[in-house]
Formats: structure tokens, sequence, C-alpha cells
């Protein structure tokens, strides 16, 4: 039966692509956790783990958040994948610190292609650690949901 999904979703990909040619990916977010104020995390003073990332060996604050994204397809319909997570990166209010990008935590579950139709609303969400030489401060949060055009949310972001 999978086989039969993805060729429908091939075919209306196809006919889709003729009417919306190179149009960019565009995602409109609804809700997001930063809608009601900064979100604050207090973070202990040891190192919570050690893990690989990139074949980068990466320690981590024992400090992780679960981030739920209301998103609406205004663009073009997207082929996706049901794990995917979407791309958030810290903006420090200290121009001199460099961006963060915060490590997404997988379940390591297989994830299946979907569909995201133009108008269809769906909902992303994000786990997370934060490496262990991430500053303390205010912070901005930048977001890319299926590299549609990033999302600034000004001072979103704590570290205590």
């Amino acid at each position: 039966m999978s086989k039969l999904a993805a060729f429908f979703m091939a075919v209306y990909l196809f006919f889709a692509g003729l009417f919306y040619g190179n149009a960019p990916v565009q995602v409109e977010i609804l809700e997001s956790p930063f809608d009601s104020g900064p979100v604050t995390v207090q973070v202990p003073h040891h190192a919570g783990g050690v893990f690989e990332e990139n074949g980068q060996t990466v320690t981590y604050w024992n400090v992780s958040g679960n981030w739920a994204f209301r998103c609406k397809n205004t663009g073009r319909p997207i082929k996706g994948e049901s794990h995917y997570q979407p791309t958030v990166t810290l903006i420090p209010a200290q121009p001199d610190q460099p961006e963060l990008r915060v490590i997404t935590v997988s379940d390591d579950m297989v994830g299946h292609d979907v569909l995201i139709k133009h108008g269809e609303t769906f909902t992303m969400r994000d786990s997370f650690v934060i490496p262990a030489d991430a500053p303390a401060g205010v912070w901005s949060v930048k977001v890319s949901i299926y590299g549609s055009p990033e999302v600034v949310y000004e001072n979103a972001f704590v570290i205590e």
C-alpha cells in the first residue's frame, strides 16, 4: 500500500510543480512557544552528558525543551517527513557572541513521507538540549520550518 501512496504523491507533486514552478517553500507560524513571552531555562553548573553530532563530540547541559509550532503552508505543496524537526538557532543580544544552534534530540524513530498541501495546517515539534558552553543571557530565537524563510522572535529565550 505504501508504494501506491508514494506513486500518487509523486504524481500530485509533478502536477503541482507545473502550477507552482520553482516557488519557494512558504510556511506561516500561527502559534509558537514564544507568543506569551520569553521562555526561561535555569541551567545547572555541570554538564548533563556528551554525545556525537556530525562527527564532533558535544557536551551539553542537562536541560531540554519541547517546543510546538502550529504552522500553515501558504506556498507550494511540501513533501516532508513525519518526524522532521524545525531548525532553531539562538541569536545573542550581545553582538560579540556567536549564534548558537540548539541541538535537536531525535527519538530515533524512522519517519515516513508526508504531503502538506497549500492551505493545510500542521504542528512541528522540536526537542532539544543546550550545549554546555552556551553563555547565560537573553537570546532571540530564529526558526525555519522545512527551509522556509526564517522567523525571528526578539528576546524570546533566557538562559539563567
